[in-house]
Parts: structure tokens; C-alpha cells; sequence
């Protein structure tokens, strides 16, 4: 025998059904109903006769065909099928109210084109997939990585947030998912809707939090995170360091170096071309191996003005924001320096070599007791001397050029001690207590520009004598003694700086004046102390670092044409930047030189990752009930109304 399924799979309610026996009454009555009164007339009596002997067959007839009856039948059927709740199952997506956040990955390996038309515009369309699954009672918010997390679009409905992300762009600088996704996940903080944050990324290398470690302490938070990629790196190359500087003994020379990084798979033949002035004036072919770099460098000749070196890459990649770097050149300007030494036989002669080999610093000498030259001076230099040959009046000269915007540099020497004069101690950035003599090699602090330690080396140098001294507390000390007593530090003062160069000429004090890094650091300390306070002295960074605090009302144009009114700005796109400020106007270029970010063809081991062309919003059907009492009672009362129309129509008792 077949099984049939259980009446209560099709209704809710199947006791009402036994409601059907009211269908027999009705019939009943239907069939005793009283007849109209028959009145016979002898012409027709032979028919008559033959009605009764076909009476039973005429009411089975009048049964079965008067329409009455059946729409009274149908009538009691649809309002005891709809009280008996009769329902049937079908499977549907339910969808609970959802707040959402998209997380794009905009650094600048997003705009590889590995993945037509770019990783990013892959991603966004990846994106407006998740949009195009929600409802306008859903949330969204749009969150960015770069350097930093961007909050790109503060929670609203989907059709609001896929305006937003069609005006979306990456940036150059590198990314930082794992920080963008924990700062994701403290945006979701609604109550009665399920959390969920979309990652869209190429899962190259990443700064800061490992970005399955934040994925892990959100689902552990009660969020569904789900990863889409867009990566499929196959060849690159990058310029990933560039460096370019007037040569300390003839600033009228520059030497350019740049490394060139190949990321494929093979050797290749990378020329990269050399303009100044976007003029190219010069091209160089290496060969590269396969994962490996190679240094290019240049030396030629420029003037004293302004100038912008570029370098390009002659190649067709999968990226192309890392084919070009630039470096700009400041005009050189001629600085005056006054030398006050007793000693110019002696130790300060180094110094006086030093200083004389940098050709755009005019040198003064002046011996004590000959007042030093001041009014138009840049820069104050102070050696060995004798401080009771020192005039009154001498120092107040001094801090005049401090105050006004020049520089004051001291060195080491026995008269230091004895002066007694306050303005002099006062603009010291340190204070002095005695002599100490006892050999210490030198510990760099800080890796300044004064001190970059690409051309300025302590390693083979030590000092014999030095100063017991303590820094104050606005200074900033660069280089220290082993036993923590400073050796190369400065403070601002007026509109000035002041610096204590520790490293004496002299050989009782130290053995730096016979190194190579020792005229270096006299050219780079003079160039840096005559930038003036304000102004920006490094012009070249790298994409993703802030722009140096500049004092005062700032606006700063970007390289895409944008101006902005702020000192606080997160240098996200290669190119030059120009900051106007009290000032004057300083150029800065801005280079992704970023290895990890220009490597395409790594992927970081992720979990569960989907890929961004096969992705799709995968919706959970369920086996769902769908009731029909609704539809069978509106049936039934339709059918109320045509049988009031019919009997208005017929008649009651029409036959």
C-alpha cells in the first residue's frame, strides 16, 4: 500500500475539516425545499405521465446542474479549508536586518592591473555585489585602508554607500589591513541586526596587526568577516630607494643612486631613464636577475638653482606607480660664517678646511680680541679660544644672529668653561660641569640628516676627551658618549638654532678630524642649521608618511592639483607637493620606494579566502511555511457576493 503524508503536513488546523458534514444538510434542504403549487389543465395531462415516470431522474439532474447549490457547496469548502489554516512548505531566503562594512584595501599595489582593469576597480565591483544583496533597512559604512583606516563613509542605507564607492580611488601609499579591519570591527555597535565586514584586498604585504589576527578577534566578537581577493601578480619592477644630493666638497655635482627591484621570474634588461628639469639627458641599462635588485648610480653637473631629478623605468608591468621616483634640489644659496678661534695653527685649521671645501660658504676668520663680524652673517662658528680675550658686547652680538634667524655652532675647548657671560650659557643646549678624560667610542641616538649614517660613520671613531655636561630640556641630542654624556646636540632659540658639535678638531680631544665623514658632517650641519625655522629641510619622503609640522597658516597643494589648508597631512599619492607658509614656498617629492608594496606576486597566507571575479553573496534558504487561508477565505466571500448577485439576478424560487 502507498504512504501517504499525514493530513497535519497541509493544515494547521485539520480538525476544522470534519465541518465538511455541513455540505449533507445543505443538499438536504436543498432537495425538501417546498415546491410552487403545480396546477394541471387536460390538455396537458399526457405529459404528465410521462414526467412521472422520469421523476427520480429530473431531481438527480436538478441536483447536479443548478448552480445555486454548487456555489453554496464551494462557498462552506474555501471557509472550512481557510479555518483549517492549510499551508505548504517551499524553501526561502530569510533575511534578519544586517549592518555592514566594506573594506577596501586603497594602497598602491591596488593598482595593479594583473586583474582587468585594476585589483581596485576588481574589488569595488566585488563590492557592489554585498550592496546589491541588502535591503534599504540594512546599514552600511565604507571604511579604506592605507597608511592609516579612513572612515570613507559613516553608516547609511545601501543605495547611499554605492554612491560613495563608484568615487572611490587607491592611493600610493602602503596598506595596513590588519589595523583597518580591527578599527572596523569597533564601528559595528548595533544592536538587533547581524554584524558582518566584507574585506576586498590583494592581501599583499601588509603594516601593523596581522590581518588574521584581527579577523580572529572579531568573529570571536560575534562579526563574520569574509575575504575576497584580488591578486594575480605575474611581473614588476620598482624603483625601491632613490637618493640624489649635491656632493659635499662641489655642490655644483650631484650624485644620483637609485636600486631597481625585479619581482618576476626571469632576468631582464631594465633600462631607466634620467631626466633633469623633465628633460632626459641620460639613460642606463642593467640587468636584473629574477627577485633580486641591482644599484644604479649617476654623477653629473647641475647649477646652483633649483632642480627636479627624475628617473623612470622603460617598462610595461603589472604596476606602474613604483616605474618613477624624483628628488628635488633646493637653489643653493651662499652662506657667510665667522670662525671665532685662537687657534687657527692648530686643531681649528681642520675646521677651517672643512668649512673652506664647501664652495657655497663664505668664510670669515676672527681672532679674539678682533670683534667677529655679525650684521649679515649666517652662521657663528666657535673653536678653541681664549675667553679673556673675549670683548664685552661680543656675545650679545652673537645671539642677535641667533635670534634673527641664524645659527650658532660650538665646539669643545678648554675656554668654554670660563665664560661666564648668561646670555651665552643661556643659548647653549647644554650645561657644562667638567672635563672628563677618558676615551669613548660614540653612540648615535638619532639618525639625523645632519648625521645620516649613510655618509657620516662613528664606527672607527673615538673621543678623548669630552665635556661632563647634561642636556637641557629642550634640547635634542643625536650622538652621546658610552656613559651618557652628550656629544651632538641643539635647541631652537629666537628664530635660530643652536648646536653643540662635541666632536673637537683637536687631536687631544678626539680622532674625527682625519676621517672622510668628518667634512661630510661639517657640509650637511652647516646646510641643515641655515634652513630657516619654519621651512622644511628634507624634500623628499616616502608615500604614507605625514608632511613635517610647518609653523603658521599652511596650504599645501598636492600633486594632483588639490589644495589644502592644513599642517597635518598624510602624504598618500606620488608626485611633488607644494607648501606655502609664512615662509616662503618649499617643494616636497614624494616617492612610493616601498619593497614590500611593490612586490605583486606575493600573497599573504590567508584563510578562506574568494576570489574577487567568482564572488557572490551566498544567501541561506530555509524551509519555510507559506499559508493560503488568506487566499481560500477571500475566494470564499467573492463567491458570497456573485451568489447575492446571482439570486437578485434569477430569483429565489426561479427553477
Amino acid at each position: 500500500m502507498p504512504a501517504y503524508p499525514p493530513i497535519n503536513l497541509f493544515f494547521g488546523l485539520p480538525q476544522a475539516l470534519w465541518a465538511f458534514t455541513l455540505i449533507i444538510p445543505l443538499i438536504l434542504l436543498y432537495l425538501l425545499k417546498p415546491k410552487p403549487k403545480k396546477i394541471v389543465f387536460s390538455s396537458i395531462m399526457f405529459i404528465k405521465h410521462i414526467e412521472k415516470s422520469k421523476r427520480f431522474h429530473s431531481a438527480i439532474k436538478r441536483f447536479v446542474t443548478d448552480p445555486l447549490l454548487l456555489i453554496q457547496i464551494l462557498i462552506i469548502a474555501f471557509l472550512i479549508l481557510a479555518i483549517s489554516n492549510p499551508f505548504y512548505k517551499t524553501n526561502e531566503v530569510v533575511k534578519n536586518r544586517e549592518s555592514v562594512i566594506l573594506l577596501l584595501d586603497a594602497s598602491a599595489s591596488m593598482k595593479a592591473n594583473d586583474v582587468y582593469p585594476t585589483r581596485f576597480d576588481e574589488s569595488v565591483k566585488a563590492a557592489q555585489k554585498v550592496l546589491g544583496s541588502l535591503t534599504e533597512e540594512d546599514s552600511v559604512a565604507i571604511v579604506i585602508s592605507e597608511k592609516i583606516p579612513i572612515l570613507a563613509f559613516k553608516k547609511g542605507t545601501p543605495s547611499q554607500a554605492l554612491t560613495v564607492l563608484s568615487k572611490l580611488r587607491p592611493s600610493d601609499s602602503p596598506g595596513n589591513l590588519g589595523d583597518a579591519l580591527y578599527f572596523s570591527k569597533d564601528l559595528l555597535t548595533e544592536e538587533n541586526a547581524s554584524k558582518k565586514i566584507f574585506v576586498f584586498s590583494d592581501f599583499s604585504f601588509q603594516d601593523g596587526m596581522d590581518v588574521e589576527a584581527a579577523k580572529s578577534i572579531a568573529q570571536r566578537e560575534g562579526t563574520h568577516v569574509e575575504f575576497v581577493s584580488a591578486n594575480k601578480g605575474h611581473r614588476n619592477f620598482a624603483i625601491t630607494s632613490i637618493i640624489a644630493s649635491r656632493t659635499p666638497t662641489d655642490k655644483t655635482r650631484v650624485y644620483l643612486s637609485f636600486m631597481v627591484t625585479n619581482y618576476g621570474g626571469v632576468e631582464e634588461l631594465v633600462k631607466a631613464d634620467v631626466l633633469l628639469d623633465n628633460q632626459t639627458f641620460d639613460s642606463i641599462e642593467r640587468k636584473v636577475p629574477p627577485h633580486s635588485s641591482v644599484l644604479y648610480t649617476r654623477e653629473f653637473s647641475v647649477s646652483w638653482r633649483e632642480h627636479l631629478i627624475t628617473v623612470e623605468l622603460d617598462e610595461s608591468d603589472d604596476l606602474t606607480v613604483d616605474n618613477k621616483a624624483m628628488v628635488y634640489l633646493p637653489e643653493l644659496r651662499t652662506l657667510r660664517l665667522v670662525l671665532i678661534s685662537n687657534d687657527f695653527i692648530g686643531g681649528d685649521r681642520f675646521v677651517r678646511y672643512a668649512l673652506g671645501s664647501i664652495n657655497n660658504v663664505r668664510l670669515f676668520d676672527s681672532a679674539p680680541p678682533v670683534t667677529p663680524r655679525t650684521e649679515d652673517i649666517d652662521t657663528v662658528v666657535v673653536g678653541n679660544f681664549e675667553e679673556d680675550k673675549v670683548l664685552p658686547g661680543t656675545y650679545a652680538d652673537i645671539e642677535q644672529v641667533v635670534l634673527r634667524g641664524g645659527a650658532l655652532v660650538v665646539s669643545p675647548s678648554m675656554g668654554l668653561t670660563r665664560v661666564t657671560d648668561p646670555k651665552f650659557k643661556k643659548m647653549l643646549p647644554i650645561t657644562l660641569s667638567g672635563v672628563i678624560n677618558r676615551e669613548s667610542e660614540i653612540i648615535r641616538k638619532l639618525n639625523h640628516e645632519a648625521i645620516d649614517e649613510r655618509e657620516v660613520v662613528f664606527e672607527e671613531t673615538i673621543v678623548k676627551r669630552y665635556y661632563e655636561a647634561c642636556a637641557k630640556n629642550d634640547t635634542v641630542t643625536l650622538a652621546e658618549t658610552r656613559d651618557g654624556n652628550p656629544l651632538i646636540t641643539y635647541h631652537t632659540y629666537g628664530k635660530g638654532k643652536v648646536v653643540y658639535l662635541g666632536l673637537s678638531s683637536d687631536p687631544e680631544w678626539s680622532n674625527f678630524y682625519y676621517t672622510a665623514s668628518y667634512p661630510i658632517l661639517w657640509s650637511r650641519l652647516i646646510d641643515w642649521v641655515n634652513v630657516p625655522e619654519g621651512e622644511v629641510s628634507i624634500s623628499s619622503y616616502s608615500a604614507g608618511d605625514y608632511m613635517p609640522k610647518v609653523k603658521g597658516k599652511v596650504l599645501v597643494t598636492t600633486p594632483r592639483g588639490k589644495k589644502i589648508q592644513s599642517s597635518n597631512i598624510l602624504l598618500d599619492e606620488v608626485g611633488v607637493y607644494y607648501i606655502e607658509h609664512e615662509s616662503g614656498v618649499d617643494t616636497l617629492t614624494v616617492n612610493l620606494e616601498n619593497s614590500r608594496e611593490s612586490n605583486t606576486s606575493i600573497i599573504l597566507d590567508v584563510k578562506n579566502s574568494v576570489p574577487a571575479e567568482s564572488f557572490k553573496i551566498e544567501e541561506e534558504e530555509v524551509e519555510v511555511d507559506k499559508k493560503i487561508y488568506t487566499w481560500l477565505a477571500f475566494a470564499g466571500i467573492l463567491l458570497l457576493v456573485f451568489e447575492a448577485f446571482f439570486l437578485r439576478r434569477r430569483g429565489y424560487y426561479a427553477s
